[in-house]
């Protein structure tokens, strides 16, 4: 495991808070996988990557232990759940802490780039940098908030002997192995299936970065080719793809292009990987240009 303050104080962290979170945190060796897993295809111990860690202040904000405390409560003492769906979910709440708190940042030094970042240990010249972070702490709060009304709302009742379930409350979530998954009717989780295998972190990050969208773009984006492609590449190479997909400082050159940079710099912060950027990107196009088609064909009047 790389050295680093950063996995330091996040496993220091992490273990404070998973003795009152037994029930849907793992221990340290959980994480300790994914700093592994950040380094073999990320390329961190080969200076490829840094990491910025955000656990000091996720960890002081009351609104997101208040939501793990529930969360911990409920899959503590509800036993409606079957257990390998409990597990399924106690995996999913470590990765949305994990990538809420860890932040990707990928250096590239190019040698006659006069720009704003100046490399103190770089003397041959400067380097640009480009950060890769899957979630925002508001956007993992609400996902919490989801599971806890999940959790709360959850009713099986066995009714044939082929286990088929079925409940008579129009409100209640069902489970049901052979039909609908867990997060079914989630509103950011429908596409994070409870059945599927446990892929390795970079397959991982991206679903979890899918979560921003709506339901109906998110939909479009899975079932987009260029996102089964991307997303069927080996590990180390999907990880490139993350990092190649940057919220990266930009320099603003004239006043009248402040609109579009905002515009784009609020699109990349709000699309973590490449994968949804690429395929976000030609929905645009495509929207401007039936845009442009219908106000062409408009009659003008003087």
């Amino acid at each position: 495991l790389v050295s680093s303050p950063v996995v330091e104080e996040y496993l220091k962290t992490y273990q404070k808070i998973t003795q009152e979170h037994a029930a849907c945190l793992y221990d340290t060796d959980h994480v300790v996988e994914c700093f592994k897993q950040l380094d073999i295809y990320f390329g961190w111990s080969k200076g490829k990557i840094e990491i910025l860690s955000y656990v000091g202040q996720v960890m002081e904000r009351t609104t997101f232990l208040d939501l793990l405390r529930t969360v911990n409560d409920h899959m503590r003492d509800d036993n409606k759940l079957p257990a390998d769906k409990k597990e399924f979910l106690r995996y999913l709440v470590n990765d949305l802490l994990f990538v809420t708190c860890i932040c990707i940042v990928s250096v590239h030094h190019d040698h006659n780039y006069d720009g704003l970042y100046a490399s103190p240990n770089k003397h041959l010249g400067t380097y640009k940098w480009w950060e890769c972070h899957i979630m925002s702490i508001t956007m993992m709060e609400d996902i919490l908030q989801e599971i806890i009304t999940l959790l709360q709302s959850i009713t099986i009742i066995i009714m044939t002997p082929n286990n088929n379930l079925t409940s008579t409350n129009d409100d209640d979530i069902l489970v049901d192995d052979d039909d609908d998954h867990l997060f079914a009717s989630s509103k950011y989780l429908d596409h994070i299936h409870d059945d599927s295998p446990i892929r390795p972190l970079p397959h991982r990050m991206t679903m979890l970065g899918l979560c921003s969208f709506s339901k109906e773009t998110r939909k479009e984006m899975e079932n987009d080719p260029l996102f089964g492609k991307m997303f069927g590449l080996a590990p180390h190479m999907l990880a490139r793809w993350i990092i190649a997909c940057s919220c990266s400082g930009g320099e603003q050159y004239y006043l009248n292009t402040c609109y579009p940079a905002a515009f784009n710099s609020i699109l990349v912060d709000n699309t973590p990987t490449i994968i949804c950027l690429l395929i976000l990107t030609r929905m645009v196009i495509s929207s401007l240009s039936t845009s442009s088609s219908s106000s062409s064909s408009s009659p003008v009047h003087d």
